[in-house]
């Protein structure tokens, strides 16, 4: 996850409360949980015809690859993405609101 990213989240979701070894392991499953759900949104934009292809890409687990093709194949990727992260907060934000009460 990139820094700025990482500590714009540690900071909108008030993990900075946390020991770092327990804010590292929930960063962890933030992370896994939005690259699973940017991955199903792009699952669905993937042309037909490249579906193959990216399985071999996916395959190889070389994620500068795999970013690669989705930005060159999906058609405004890169503020899908954004999107996604803006969604994923503002649900963690309200989750983590609710959890405090």
């Amino acid at each position: 996850m990139p820094k700025k990213l990482k500590e714009n989240i540690i900071e909108d979701l008030g993990l900075n409360q946390l020991p770092e070894d327990k804010r590292e392991e929930v960063l962890l499953a933030m992370t896994e949980a939005l690259l699973k759900r940017i991955l199903i949104v792009a699952l669905e934009k993937i042309p037909e015809s490249k579906k193959g292809e990216f399985d071999e890409i996916f395959k190889s687990k070389d994620s500068e690859k795999i970013n690669e093709f989705l930005s060159d194949n999906i058609p405004g990727y890169e503020k899908m993405v954004k999107n996604e992260i803006e969604n994923f907060k503002k649900e963690m934000k309200e989750t983590v609101s609710q959890l405090q009460k």
